[in-house]
């Protein structure tokens, strides 16, 4: 019983991991249609109000929602992370 358990909770915590890797999310979620998140993001500078990294979350976010809607907290990880890499050039 303590070896199920164990592995049951192994199991449980590298499957939570992989639901939050960003990488892995849109992987999963975007890949399909978008092969590359850098590539994705490079073609995302016509978005309006993106000089912040908050900015660029929510517009992110809002267009993930209207796009393709994973579950709202996978959607805020994918905004946050595509932001971070839209940002890659800033000081």
């Amino acid at each position: 019983m303590r070896v199920f358990l164990a592995i049951s909770l192994t199991l449980w915590g590298v499957f939570a991991q992989a639901e939050t890797d960003p990488a892995q999310l849109f992987a999963k979620s975007c890949s399909r249609c978008h092969k590359n998140a850098e590539a994705l993001v490079a073609q995302m500078v016509w978005a309006p109000d993106t000089e912040t990294a908050e900015t660029r979350a929510d517009w992110f976010d809002g267009f993930i929602a209207r796009h393709h809607s994973p579950k709202a907290g996978d959607r805020a990880t994918l905004a946050a992370w595509l932001s971070g890499l839209a940002g890659k050039d800033e000081p």
